[in-house]
């Protein structure tokens, strides 16, 4: 019984340390990507994909509609292209 209750402890701390490593590298990923260029350029690219446009007035859009999915391919298709450029700046 004891060495159930150890293994389970065990296994127990090395997850909780595994998931903590995970999730800082998370937050110092996300918090590079969120300078005020990056913010700048995803917003750039939102309105020039004319999403924007889509998510005006008093209900959402339709996002399966086929209209709000080619300008969601553009969007990521113009972030990417944003980013990228961001990338090789520095």
């Amino acid at each position: 019984m004891k060495r159930l209750a150890l293994s389970t402890l065990a296994a127990t701390l090395f997850f909780s340390a595994f998931a903590a490593t995970a999730q800082a590298n998370t937050t110092a990923n996300a918090a590079q990507n969120t300078s005020r260029a990056y913010i700048d350029a995803d917003l750039d690219a939102y309105v020039k994909s004319g999403l924007s446009a889509l998510n005006r007035g008093d209900g959402s859009p339709f996002v399966f509609g086929t209209e709000y999915q080619r300008r969601q391919a553009l969007y990521r298709k113009l972030r990417a292209e944003n980013f990228a450029k961001l990338q090789q700046q520095q």
